[in-house]
């Protein structure tokens, strides 16, 4: 077995080199961006952090107010270690100890809240005879970060040169507040195609106006975020090259951001519902620059998402699990969602099972979603139904999908449009288990479906089919 897996591999390698050759010379400039730099610099950087605080569960009773204690006396840059053991986030407030309640979608609402500094929260392991948090109080598990900016909290800055598509530097008509080290989100109002002067960006998808894309900002959904890296008069330079030629009234705004905060090696549980109907998730990553999420295990999601993202810039979930949700209906358990802006993040290596759907993207840019494997996923209404869609909302952009495992492919039209992807050299199987009959689903049999304004994709070197039994037996034979 060994000796054919070895004989086996040069070939794969050779042809992944292949498809990459290909790719480049295929896919025009214009339709890309250069991925290699999305994620965390130099990588996750928690190894390197001393422990401030070291605890073990009580046995049974709350423990939410002594891990969210020693987070909040910690200092930044530091770790508070969670020894083995099943600890328990269970008392009458659903808002972290010590914080004041910020509303239904804010990042106070939840069981613990990494919200405030740079601060890593480490278990010893995710799964069960390891750490364990188990939550059922009616929000989120853990926040991350802050609360994200909508519509109403924005300032719009004019830009009056360099929005253009590679461009570094920009020039504002008023730089006033921004420095070096500064957020800042890059948009337009949604422009027409020059090829033909039809829109090029659309919110009016098939489920009617998408009042709430762009964060409630319907007319500006494609959004980049930067970081600054200099402030010269009314010049800005910028940390990555901009994707798009933002021509139509280009604008950017401030994003105020926590950064280096990190969730690892734990296992959160969620008990019940919360009953919100798409609200809450079990992780809520909101407002987080250089952020993580790794080797974490979400089971039950307790209404949303999983591991959510919002106004999110530089981050990584990466070799995560997520299982199952209390409610399959629409606008739940949306496993790994990246969700308004999200830009030069890294969603790599996550197995996610039984999810309604497993890396819905609404918004974003610039990031790449790689190396995940979705099974079993479906839809509470439509059991027998292959439900995966990658592309739900206005207006992801110049996104890549890489070496995924998906049962389908769906690019919809549900929310509004998308432009600009590039799905290469993933696996659709075509095969999810119906969880009405624990058998696999015979509906909706479809590999790969690509709804109008779905503009300038690029679809690619993917493997389309159910691997054959027999092939798969002499492999491993």
């Amino acid at each position: 077995m060994i000796r054919k897996i070895w004989l086996l591999l040069p070939v794969i390698l050779f042809v992944f080199f292949y498809f990459s050759l290909c790719a480049a010379q295929v896919i025009p400039s214009a339709r890309s961006v250069d991925w290699t730099h999305v994620g965390i610099p130099g990588g996750i950087p928690s190894a390197s952090y001393p422990v401030c605080q070291t605890l073990s569960a009580s046995g049974g009773a709350d423990d939410s107010s002594a891990i969210q204690n020693a987070i909040n006396s910690c200092p930044a840059g530091s770790v508070v270690q969670l020894n083995p053991g099943t600890y328990t986030l269970h008392r009458s407030s659903k808002v972290c100890v010590g914080k004041s309640d910020d509303g239904s979608y804010g990042v106070y609402e939840a069981g613990l809240c990494l919200t405030d500094k740079s601060i890593v929260l480490r278990g010893l392991g995710a799964n069960p005879s390891q750490t364990t948090l188990n939550y059922g109080d009616g929000a989120n598990i853990i926040s991350m970060g802050r609360t994200s900016l909508s519509a109403s909290g924005i300032t719009f800055i004019n830009i009056t040169a360099g929005a253009t598509k590679g461009s570094t530097q920009i020039t504002l008509a008023s730089t006033s507040g921004i420095a070096a080290g500064s957020y800042l989100s890059i948009t337009q109002l949604n422009p027409t195609d020059p090829a033909d002067g039809q829109p090029l960006v659309s919110t009016e998808g098939y489920s009617g106006n998408c009042t709430y894309c762009g964060h409630d900002n319907p007319t500006k959904v494609m959004n980049q975020i930067d970081r600054v890296t200099a402030v010269s008069g009314s010049t800005v330079t910028l940390e990555r090259p901009l994707y798009f030629n933002y021509t139509n009234s280009p604008q950017a705004f401030k994003l105020t951001m926590i950064e280096n905060v990190g969730l690892e090696n734990l296992r959160v549980v969620g008990t019940t519902s919360s009953g919100a109907n798409g609200t809450y998730k079990n992780v809520n990553m909101e407002s987080c620059a250089h952020c993580w999420i790794h080797d974490v295990e979400s089971d039950w999601a307790v209404d949303r998402s999983h591991l959510y993202m919002s106004d999110v810039y530089g981050s990584e979930v990466s070799d995560n699990y997520v299982y199952e949700g209390f409610s399959h209906v629409s606008g739940e358990d949306y496993a790994v969602y990246p969700e308004y802006r999200v830009s030069e993040t890294l969603i790599q290596n996550n197995i996610i099972r039984r999810a309604r759907h497993s890396t819905p993207q609404v918004g974003t840019s610039g990031n790449v979603i790689a190396y995940n494997y979705a099974l079993d996923a479906y839809m509470e209404e439509y059991t027998n139904s292959l439900p995966e869609t990658q592309s739900h909302g206005a207006h992801p952009y110049m996104n890549l999908l890489e070496g995924n495992v998906y049962p389908n492919v769906e690019f919809d039209f549900g929310h509004g449009s998308n432009g600009y992807l590039t799905l290469f050299r993933n696996y659709i199987n075509m095969t999810s288990n119906n969880p009405s009959t624990n058998k696999p689903m015979t509906g909706a049999l479809y590999a790969l479906a690509v709804a109008y304004y779905s503009n300038y994709d690029n679809i690619l070197g993917n493997v389309i089919g159910a691997y054959p039994t027999d092939a798969l037996r002499a492999l491993t034979s």
